[in-house]
């Protein structure tokens, strides 16, 4: 029974952890995006961004070299994620609008 339920946390974690990473590389993709943003750097420099981290991992942890590689930094993937971005802090601009004009 327990070498069964061995198994299966094995196999769970097969299936959960490319889930884990795929979303961690994400979030580092929107945060890379909003430095570029907030610098008012252009899109293409997330190109340039990836090459200097893939140098960097290849060097320094070459074994998780390929999770650095996931990471979305194309032109096109900054500019929507700076569009995503923007989207929401209008969304929270017009929410907390509404607040205050409730309590005046």
């Amino acid at each position: 029974m327990l070498s069964l339920k061995r198994e299966l946390i094995g196999q769970q974690a097969t299936f959960t952890k490319p889930i884990q990473d795929s979303e961690i590389a994400t979030e580092v993709s929107y945060k890379i995006s909003r430095m570029i943003a907030k610098r008012s750097r252009p899109f293409n420099d997330g190109d340039f961004v990836k090459k200097c981290i893939e140098i960097a991992a290849k060097k320094i942890c070459p074994e998780a070299s390929k999770k650095f590689e996931k990471i979305q930094l194309n032109r096109m993937t900054i500019q929507r994620r700076i569009t995503s971005l923007s989207g929401n802090i209008a969304e929270q601009l017009i929410e907390k609008t509404k607040i205050i004009e409730f309590f005046h």
